[in-house]
C-alpha cells in the first residue's frame, strides 16, 4: 500500500505495530522465514521478514508494519471487527507496509507468491498460539552498596498477555530467584543475567533477560594516624610505628601501602598511605611525622680539683669535659677556663651545645692552694770573738724564696749584741698564705782574748845593798773585754841570784809576801855580777780562763 492509500484509510486502522525482523520459516513460500507475534486487536499475526527481500533499488528492508484494517476490502481481502466479542478477529489478509528510506511497497495480493518489493507479496495463513510476552525491563547498572551484595529492583511491568489474563512472574539468576512484578534481588559485584518468564492461564512466555551490572567505583574509607611529633631517640632518628586502617563495602581486606620510613630523621617527613580495594579503587591520605630534638646533651665535667700552686703566677691545669648527644655525634663543648689558675678558687663553667641548639651547662671548681712553705736559707753557725763587755754585734741575714710570694717575710729572734757563749737564733720565713718554715743557727761568742795587764812596783831599785828587807808596793792594772774584773794573782817573784850563799852577810828568805800587792825584798846582791834583779810577775785571768802575765823588776844595782 502506498502512502496515499495508507493515509486515505487511517480512519479504518484499529492498530499499527512496528516490529523488528528476525528469521524463522513460517510457510512454504520459503521467503518469509521469521514470525514475530504482534498484537492486532486480540489476535496474533505473522510478520514477514522484510530483510529477506531486496527492493528494486537494491536496499534491504529493516522495518515492517502489519496493519489490520477493519472493513477494508481492497484486493478482495477483508478484516472484520470482533463483532461477536469472542476475543478474536477473523483475518484473510493483512496489509504489509514496508518502509525503505522513502521507498514504499505495494500492498500484497492474496494468493500470489512473494516477489521483490514493488510487486505484490502473498501471505499464507500461518498462525501461532497466543502466549504472554515477557519484558524483563532495561539493563541496569548500579553501585555496590555492601559486601553481601546490592539490592536491585527488577521491573517486569512491561510484560503483557494478549488475552488480558493475569500474569505470574518468575525471575531466575545464578544463585537466586524471585517472583512478582517488581521484586528486589541482591546481586554480587559484576554482571548477572536475570531471566524472566511470565505465565498467564497456563501459557508461558518466551524468556526475556535483563543484565544487572553491579560495579564498585567507591574508594575505600582510609583512616591514617594524626600528625605526630616525637623526640629523636637515636643518632639516626626515631622509630615511629604508624598504623592506618581502611574499610570498603566490597573488600574485607583492603590493601594498605605507605611510603613510611624504618627510622624517621630529624625534621618533618610526610608519609602517604594508599588504600586499594579489589576493584582497584584507591584513595590516598598523608600525615606528617615530625622528629624534634629538645633533649640537651649529656655533659660530663671534671670533678672539683685542688692543686698546689706551681709558679708565682699560678698553676697550669688542663681540664677536659666530654659530651654525648642522641642527635649530634660531635657535640660542641666550650668553657671559660683559664690558661693559668691563680691562687684561690676559680669556677669553671662548661657548656655543651648540640646541632639543634640544645645546651646544658655544668660547673666545677679549680682550687689552687699554697701549702708549700718557703725555701729558707739561714747563715751557717758562726763563732765570733767577743768584741765588747756586753758581747758582740753579729749581723745575720737569712734569705727565703716562695713559689707564691715574691716577698717572703723573714723574722728571727736574733740579738742586737750576742753575749759570750752560744746563742741559738731561729729564723722563720712566712709566705702570704701563712705557710711558715723555721730554721736555726747558733752564734757562738767566744773569749779567747786574754786580759791586758800592766805591773809597776815601787820602789823599783834598792839601795844600798844592806841586806835589809824593803817594802815593795806593786800596782797591777788588768782589763778584759769580757770580764770587767779579771782575777789578778801574783804569779811569782824571782831573783836572778840565789836566795842565800852569795857572800858574807847574805841572808836567806830574801822575798817575803805581805799582801797580794805588797811584799818585802832584801836589798842585797852579789858583788860578782852586775847587780841583782828581782822579777815580779802578776797574772790576770778573765772569766773565760784567758790569762795574761805582766812583770816588773826591782833591781839591786852593783853600784849606785
Amino acid at each position: 500500500m502506498r502512502d496515499d492509500e495508507f493515509d486515505a484509510n487511517l480512519d479504518k486502522i484499529t492498530a499499527t505495530v512496528p516490529i523488528m525482523i528476525t528469521m524463522e520459516q513460517c510457510y512454504s513460500g520459503g521467503f518469509i522465514d521469521d514470525v514475530i507475534p504482534g498484537p492486532v486487536g486480540q489476535e496474533r499475526f505473522i510478520a514477514a521478514a522484510a530483510n529477506a527481500f531486496e527492493s528494486s533499488y537494491g536496499d534491504t528492508f529493516s522495518t515492517l508494519w502489519i496493519s489490520a484494517v477493519a472493513g477494508h476490502d481492497k484486493g478482495g481481502a477483508s478484516v472484520d471487527a470482533d463483532t461477536d466479542n469472542d476475543g478474536t478477529v477473523s483475518m484473510s489478509e493483512a496489509f504489509i507496509y514496508a518502509r525503505d528510506n522513502d521507498h514504499e511497497s505495494e500492498h500484497p495480493q492474496y494468493g500470489e507468491t512473494p516477489v521483490t518489493i514493488g510487486s505484490t507479496l502473498a501471505l499464507n495463513s500461518c498462525y501461532l498460539p497466543v502466549v504472554p510476552i515477557a519484558n524483563a525491563g532495561p539493563d541496569q547498572t548500579v553501585e555496590q552498596t555492601s559486601l553481601a551484595g546490592t539490592p536491585v529492583m527488577l521491573d517486569g511491568s512491561g510484560s503483557a498477555d494478549p488475552c488480558g489474563e493475569a500474569l505470574t512472574y518468575s525471575w531466575t539468576w545464578s544463585g537466586g530467584s524471585a517472583t512478582g512484578v517488581t521484586p528486589m534481588g541482591t546481586f554480587p559485584l559484576g554482571t548477572t543475567v536475570v531471566t524472566l518468564v511470565v505465565t498467564a492461564d497456563g501459557r508461558s512466555s518466551e524468556p526475556d533477560t535483563v543484565s544487572i551490572l553491579v560495579r564498585d567505583t567507591t574508594v575505600p574509607v582510609l583512616t591514617v594516624p594524626a600528625n605526630i611529633i616525637v623526640e629523636q631517640a637515636t643518632l639516626d632518628g626515631t622509630v615511629v610505628p604508624l598504623v592506618a586502617s581502611a574499610s570498603d563495602i566490597c573488600d574485607v581486606d583492603v590493601e594498605i601501602t605507605d611510603d613510611g620510613l624504618a627510622i624517621y630523621p630529624l625534621g618533618g617527613t610526610t608519609v602517604t598511605f594508599t588504600a586499594t580495594d579489589d576493584s582497584g579503587n584507591a584513595v590516598s591520605k598523608s600525615m606528617t611525622v615530625t622528629v624534634i630534638d629538645t633533649t640537651p646533651p649529656e655533659l660530663t665535667v671534671p670533678d672539683d680539683v685542688v692543686v698546689e700552686q706551681a709558679t708565682l703566677d699560678g698553676t697550669v691545669l688542663p681540664l677536659v669535659a666530654s659530651a654525648s648527644d642522641i642527635c649530634d655525634a660531635d657535640v660542641e663543648v666550650t668553657d671559660n677556663g683559664l690558661a693559668i689558675y691563680p691562687l684561690g678558687g676559680t669556677t669553671v663553667t662548661f657548656t655543651a651545645t648540640d646541632d639543634s641548639g640544645n645546651a646544658v651547662s655544668k660547673s666545677m671548681t679549680v682550687t689552687v692552694v699554697d701549702t708549700t712553705p718557703p725555701e729558707l736559707t739561714v747563715p751557717d753557725d758562726v763563732v765570733v770573738e767577743q768584741a765588747t763587755l756586753d758581747g758582740t754585734v753579729v749581723p745575720l741575714v737569712a734569705s727565703a724564696s716562695d713559689i707564691c710570694d715574691a716577698d717572703v717575710e723573714i723574722s728571727d729572734d736574733g740579738l742586737a749584741i750576742y753575749p759570750l757563749g752560744v746563742t741559738t737564733v731561729i729564723f722563720t720565713a712566712t709566705d702570704d698564705s701563712g705557710n711558715a718554715v723555721s730554721k736555726s743557727m747558733t752564734v757562738t761568742v767566744v773569749d779567747t782574748t786574754p786580759p791586758t795587764i800592766s805591773v809597776s812596783v815601787i820602789p823599783d831599785s834598792l839601795w844600798p845593798p844592806n841586806h835589809k828587807m824593803v817594802d815593795i808596793q806593786a800596782t797591777v792594772s788588768a782589763n778584759d773585754i769580757c770580764d770587767a774584773s779579771p782575777d789578778v794573782g801574783l804569779t811569782s817573784i824571782t831573783s836572778d841570784e840565789p836566795d842565800n850563799g852569795l857572800g858574807d852577810g847574805d841572808k836567806p828568805n830574801d822575798i817575803v809576801l805581805t799582801t797580794l800587792f805588797t811584799f818585802k825584798l832584801r836589798s842585797e846582791r852579789s858583788g860578782e855580777y852586775d847587780g841583782r834583779v828581782y822579777t815580779i810577775t802578776y797574772t790576770a785571768t778573765d772569766d773565760s780562763g784567758n790569762s795574761a802575765s805582766a812583770t816588773d823588776t826591782v833591781i839591786v844595782p852593783l853600784e849606785k
